[in-house]
């Protein structure tokens, strides 16, 4: 039923890990007629939420795939936030939107946190030399949730087996909150990452 109607699995996920660890039940009622509409106790999330780990795992919401094409300018972005704090124009070379969007990448790939502060790892890729960030990267991107689901919907081991050419058929069936052109151009971006960081993986 969630997969026809394309509902999002990891939002159910969250929503069933709730009930389970407030141990409340959840009821959803109509002000009109007061019918219940929805009932969900712990018990039923628990036995749902097995069914659906698995779905939650290779699910992927938009906000967690990337729209950053070019992985030195993440680099470049998450080193001026740690020098110069705030980000610019004229610090960065990027539109607004676009300090937006690597930004976004560098939290995906966990070198900056929710706050927009630089991480451990955003320090040690700014420490590293040119070669050594893209190793960072290729290891922070299997690990990020985006990577991982694709590496476990493709049904292969880690980021050197993943084909570059499968981001778009993985967005399609995994992801359900992006539009059409959108969800086109996310594919794109990942198929570059792929493609790039296959390169600099190192298996440990």
């Amino acid at each position: 039923f969630m997969m026809d109607n394309g509902l999002d699995f990891q939002s159910f996920f969250y929503l069933l890990s709730s009930v389970i660890e407030t141990g409340t039940n959840l009821e959803l009622k109509n002000t009109n007629t007061n019918d219940v509409i929805f009932d969900l106790t712990k018990s039923a999330a628990e036995f749902y939420l097995n069914d659906i780990r698995r779905s939650a795992n290779i699910s992927v919401g938009g906000e967690q795939v990337p729209q950053a094409d070019t992985l030195e300018t993440i680099f470049k972005v998450v080193e001026v936030k740690w020098l110069e704090t705030s980000l610019n124009t004229i610090n960065t070379g990027l539109s607004q939107r676009h300090i937006y969007y690597y930004l976004h990448a560098s939290k995906i790939l966990g070198f900056t946190d929710n706050y927009r502060n630089v991480t451990v790892s955003g320090q040690q890729l700014i420490e590293a030399d040119d070669i050594t960030k893209l190793k960072i990267a290729a290891k922070s991107f299997e690990r990020s949730h985006c990577g991982w689901a694709w590496i476990q919907w493709s049904e292969v081991s880690n980021l050197s087996e993943l084909d570059p050419s499968s981001a778009e058929d993985f967005l399609k069936q995994q992801c359900f909150t992006l539009s059409r052109e959108t969800l086109k151009r996310r594919a794109r971006t990942l198929k570059h990452w792929c493609e790039r960081l296959k390169e600099y993986y190192i298996s440990y």
